[in-house]
């Protein structure tokens, strides 16, 4: 589905859809995996995070938590147990050849969403506030109501979109990192959204910074039974739009949704968890 500022367009379903995944590998963004040291490897398995042309050793326990990718860098949180405290777990911050420890019981694992900031920040949204952290720091950030659930992505520039949804207010929020830097609450863009407390609310919501002063939101609104489907709510200057994309009683159409930036367009994928193939 490829969407201009004042219109959008509909193409068949693809079972090979374009996936913001590919987007940035052509881009020539660095890739991140974690994955067995050993292939023959079968049980207890040490492991290596590759990210960026470096290798990094962590031990069979260790989970990777949250990537983000830029034109130009990467980040990426890695957890393991830690060594001395049953209690404690550490939270790696890596990027490239630099890595760098926290020692916590929980890092922002409870979080609605959570990625990096292109500073290397942290970033956690969370009910109240948006918390950002380095391996050695914390600030917060108060959001202007509750987030029922949300959705945090950065484009290849380096700028980090942060969006979240008020089900009881019915209204879907919209800010940038840098602008929220700078505004405070001024920052956020606000829409009204149809979505309310019966709605799917997991897996439902993407986000992409187009720049600093435009975004876009794809989410999946189930309303009723015979009216649900994806929308997409493009924010730019004081104008900020709510586009139907789909909109039907037949299906489920609009779960796991992508959108991003594909030549001059948006491109937004999503899927139909009763159905086998991806649509875009």
């Amino acid at each position: 589905m490829s969407c201009a500022t004042s219109a959008y367009e509909l193409t068949s379903p693809a079972t090979h859809a374009v996936t913001e995944k590919a987007m940035r590998n052509a881009a020539g963004a660095p890739s991140v995996s974690l994955d067995k040291r050993f292939e023959s490897c079968e049980e207890d398995c040490s492991q290596v995070l590759k990210i960026g042309g470096y290798r990094h050793g962590f031990n069979p326990d260790a989970e990777l938590l949250t990537v983000s990718r830029y034109k130009n860098r990467v980040f990426a949180l890695v957890k393991q147990a830690n060594d001395e405290s049953s209690i404690r777990n550490d939270y790696f911050f890596v990027t490239g050849r630099n890595i760098h420890v926290r020692s916590k019981s929980s890092l922002c694992e409870s979080a609605q969403a959570t990625g990096f900031s292109y500073n290397g920040e942290l970033l956690c949204l969370n009910e109240d506030t948006l918390d950002i952290y380095t391996a050695d720091s914390k600030r917060q950030i108060t959001l202007p109501m509750a987030s029922d659930f949300g959705q945090i992505n950065n484009n290849l520039a380096g700028t980090v979109a942060i969006t979240f949804v008020n089900a009881d207010k019915q209204q879907l929020h919209y800010a940038n990192l840098y602008n929220l830097d700078r505004q405070d609450n001024a920052a956020w863009h606000v829409l009204p959204t149809r979505l309310h407390n019966r709605s799917d609310r997991r897996d439902v919501i993407a986000t992409y910074p187009v720049n600093r002063n435009a975004g876009v939101v794809a989410m999946y609104e189930y309303i009723n039974p015979f009216n649900k489907g994806l929308t997409l709510y493009s924010f730019a200057g004081q104008q900020p739009r709510r586009h139907v994309l789909t909109n039907s009683e037949a299906g489920n159409f609009g779960f796991d949704p992508e959108v991003f930036v594909y030549g001059a367009q948006y491109a937004v994928t999503a899927e139909d968890p009763t159905a086998s193939v991806m649509k875009v």
